[in-house]
C-alpha cells in the first residue's frame, strides 16, 4: 500500500507547494517509509511509499525515466515484472530493482500497449514532461483505488478520499452528498462497480 496526490493543471497550477502537501500528508499512513515530490508549472506529484520489493532510495518515486520525459507515481505490484525486465527490456539501463521502474521503461518503449503486457493490480500515473500530459491506468479488476476531482481547470487525484475532500474544503467550496449512491450502498452494496462515491465532486477511476 502506498500513497499517490497529484495535482494537474494544463495552465499552471493553483496552489503553492505547502498546501498541496498538506492533502498529501493526510495519506501518510500509506507509505511511511518515504515521502517525495515532483512539482513543475503544470503539475504536482507527490508519493507516500511503503517499502517492499527494492528498499533502496533508488526505487522511490515519483520516479523519473532513463530519458527523463516520463514522471511515474505507482502504487501496487507487478507479478511478472522480471520476465518483463529480462525478455523485453533488457536494453534498458536500470537503476533500482523494483516493479516500477519496469512500468517506466515499458511505458517509455511500448507506450500504453505496455500495460497489455502486466500482471498484477495498480494505478498509476505518468507525466510526460514533453508533451505536458498525464496519462492515468488502473488493474483490469480495480483492486488498487485511485480517485479524482476537478475544480476548475485544475484536475486532482490521490488514493483515498480524503485528500480530496481537504481540496474541495481548502477552498472553501461545498462538500455535497451523493445521496443517490449513499441509497443505492445501502440497499445493494458497493457491486456495480460504477464511478460515482459518497460525494458528488469525487469520482474513481474507472
Amino acid at each position: 500500500m502506498c500513497g499517490i496526490f497529484v495535482a494537474f493543471n494544463k495552465d499552471g497550477l493553483t496552489q503553492t507547494e505547502n498546501q498541496y502537501n498538506d492533502h498529501l500528508k493526510l495519506i501518510h499512513h500509506r507509505g511511511p517509509d518515504s515521502s517525495e515530490r515532483f512539482i513543475s508549472k503544470e503539475v504536482y506529484m507527490g508519493f507516500n511509499r511503503l517499502k517492499i520489493l527494492d528498499l533502496s532510495s533508488n526505487a522511490d518515486m515519483p520516479m523519473i525515466s532513463n530519458d527523463k520525459r516520463y514522471v511515474l507515481v505507482f502504487n501496487g505490484e507487478i507479478y511478472n515484472y522480471k520476465e518483463l525486465k529480462e525478455k523485453i527490456l533488457s536494453d534498458y539501463s536500470f537503476k533500482s530493482s523494483s516493479d516500477s521502474e519496469v512500468i517506466l521503461a515499458g511505458y517509455q518503449k511500448y507506450g500504453l500497449s505496455f500495460f497489455k503486457k502486466m500482471s498484477g493490480m495498480w494505478a498509476l500515473l505518468i507525466y510526460d514532461t514533453l508533451s505536458k500530459k498525464i496519462t492515468i491506468s488502473r488493474d483490469r479488476l480495480g483492486l488498487k483505488p485511485l480517485y479524482y476531482l476537478k475544480l476548475g481547470s485544475e484536475h486532482y487525484f490521490s488514493s483515498e478520499q480524503k485528500s480530496l475532500i481537504n481540496v474541495i474544503q481548502s477552498q472553501n467550496k461545498n462538500l455535497d452528498l451523493n445521496t443517490d449512491y449513499a441509497i443505492n450502498y445501502i440497499v445493494r452494496g458497493n457491486c456495480d462497480f460504477k464511478n460515482e462515491t459518497f460525494y458528488k465532486d469525487i469520482f474513481l477511476i474507472e
